[in-house]
């Protein structure tokens, strides 16, 4: 999460898209939840400006992320996106995964003590979360055949 961060925070205007597009609920921390918020409201041009004017803690945590990514060269905005492509793409796996490890956990606690209920609704989110598993697979590769290739075999 912080490595998304830090560079949509050192390269806000290369980002601004990828930005728009992260879904609050895979971000856990609440500094990063209010840069975040910032981000998206800050007119391309004002998001500096934006991002200086926060509380004493989230400067803090402003400045951690910006020397994480601070040693680098820049780069080239192609680049840049594709690395926060990247990152976010392992971010949301990750997210993913401890759902679906929660779910799993709840759904073994409601069995053990006979909530039934919960144990439907548990299946039910279990089932729904992990229909969305295959948007985390690799892209097919070009050289091996692969499970999913419709020749099989």
């Amino acid at each position: 999460e912080d490595h998304v961060f830090a560079l949509l925070v050192t390269f806000p205007e290369v980002l601004k898209s990828i930005a728009a597009t992260l879904p609050e609920q895979d971000v856990l921390d609440g500094r990063n939840r209010e840069l975040l918020d910032l981000l998206r409201q800050a007119p391309a041009e004002g998001v500096a400006a934006a991002l200086d004017g926060t509380s004493e803690e989230v400067a803090a945590h402003l400045a951690a992320l910006r020397a994480i990514v601070a040693e680098r060269p820049g780069g080239h905005p192609g680049r840049i996106l594709r690395e926060a492509e990247e990152a976010l793409q392992r971010l949301r796996r990750e997210r993913h995964d401890l759902r679906l490890r929660q779910l799993m956990t709840e759904m073994v606690s409601a069995k053990s003590e006979g909530d039934d209920e919960t144990v439907r609704q548990c299946g039910d989110l279990l089932r729904d979360t992990m229909a969305r598993y295959p948007e985390f697979y690799p892209e097919p590769s070009p050289y091996f055949r692969d499970v999913r290739d419709a020749g099989g075999r």
